[in-house]
């Protein structure tokens, strides 16, 4: 089976007219007509929206000659060897959520923006290997801190940032 029946398939499968499909990737209705009749190809950069909006993985929409053919081009315009599963890093129940959160106005993305911090704040949600930033929400979330610039930080986040600093093995 190619992209163009794969696509047909796998829309039809999920109930997803071709209209909807569009609007939650960002393309034309026409654009996805054209990618089933297989008269046009999507950009090699629409694959993960197309995954992620019929929530699959990309390897269920393309064949595996194509997707090594893609990771050839991409090392070879990019110089780095990129693995097509990074294309689509978020799995199934990630892609329905980020799917959901885009159908959500801005009021109600700020909600479950809300929602997911407080769940966060309760252990019994919590994963164990989960590192906890100290004091409020960042602005810009890249932008850590060690603990003992953190105000507000506590004696023992201050003291596990000192013994992650001097255990050798970590930084090996």
């Amino acid at each position: 089976m190619n992209f163009s029946e794969r696509l047909y398939s796998l829309r039809s499968e999920k109930g997803i007219s071709q209209k909807k499909l569009a609007k939650m990737i960002g393309v034309s209705q026409s654009a996805i007509y054209y990618w089933e009749k297989g008269e046009r190809s999507p950009k090699l950069e629409q694959l993960p929206r197309i995954a992620t909006a019929l929530n699959v993985s990309i390897t269920d929409l393309v064949d595996s000659k194509t997707l090594d053919l893609a990771d050839d081009v991409i090392a070879l315009f990019s110089g780095t060897k990129i693995q097509s599963e990074e294309l689509h890093p978020f799995s199934p129940d990630e892609n329905y959520i980020i799917i959901k959160y885009r159908e959500l106005n801005e009021k109600g993305q700020q909600k479950t923006i809300d929602y997911i911090e407080d769940l966060t704040q309760i252990p019994e949600y919590q994963r164990n290997n989960v590192v906890r930033i100290v004091g409020k929400p960042l602005e810009n979330p890249y932008d850590v801190s060690a603990a003992h610039e953190i105000p507000g930080a506590s004696i023992e986040d201050k003291q596990f940032d000192e013994d992650l600093m001097d255990d050798d093995s970590i930084w090996e």
